[in-house]
């Protein structure tokens, strides 16, 4: 699947809330995000600008694999994931295969859906809160940063590695 997303930093949550709750967006998830980005021995996925990324979500299990990014205004990668049964198990099978924990994090998110838009704001204990926009393509990402007031300038496609990086927390980047 074709991933295009943008993100708005430094925000205010409840003035985003409100705004995506009086447009109609339905929250579809709030809570702790525990996440464990995995890599080769030799770094093979961070150095191709690559991602494995495992994430609890619920009571979901989520293993990613994500592309490279596509030089653009907009963050755009192909991503392929798949529900497995446990989290714990799903990181002991990578770590057994060789696969070494490259970076452990938890973010608190609260997802609303909107058409074909998913806005996600995202919270990590160090870094101002941001909300991630995500949909189909191009246009429909800019539309929907449209409707919470803001312009396309007013976004990044910076990862939030990047993000915690800066703010000086050790992450594989």
């Amino acid at each position: 699947m074709r991933e295009v997303e943008v993100k708005i930093l430094n925000i205010d949550v409840k003035k985003i809330r409100e705004k995506l709750v009086s447009l109609g967006a339905k929250k579809s998830f709030e809570g702790d995000i525990p996440t464990i980005i995995f890599d080769s021995k030799e770094g093979r996925f961070q150095k191709e600008g690559l991602m494995l990324r495992l994430r609890k979500k619920g009571d979901k299990a989520i293993l990613t694999f994500k592309g490279k990014v596509e030089k653009s205004e907009f963050k755009v990668r192909e991503e392929t994931e798949a529900s497995v049964d446990s989290f714990e198990a799903a990181a002991r099978l990578f770590s057994a295969a060789g696969y070494l924990k490259k970076f452990e994090y938890s973010k608190h998110r609260e997802q609303y859906k909107l058409g074909n838009a998913t806005f996600e704001i995202d919270t990590y204990k160090g870094i101002p809160a941001y909300v991630e926009i995500e949909a189909p393509d191009e246009t429909q990402v800019k539309n929907a940063v449209e409707l919470l007031g803001f312009t396309i300038k007013d976004t990044t496609n910076i990862s939030a590695s990047v993000l915690l990086k800066a703010a000086g927390i050790k992450t594989m980047e």
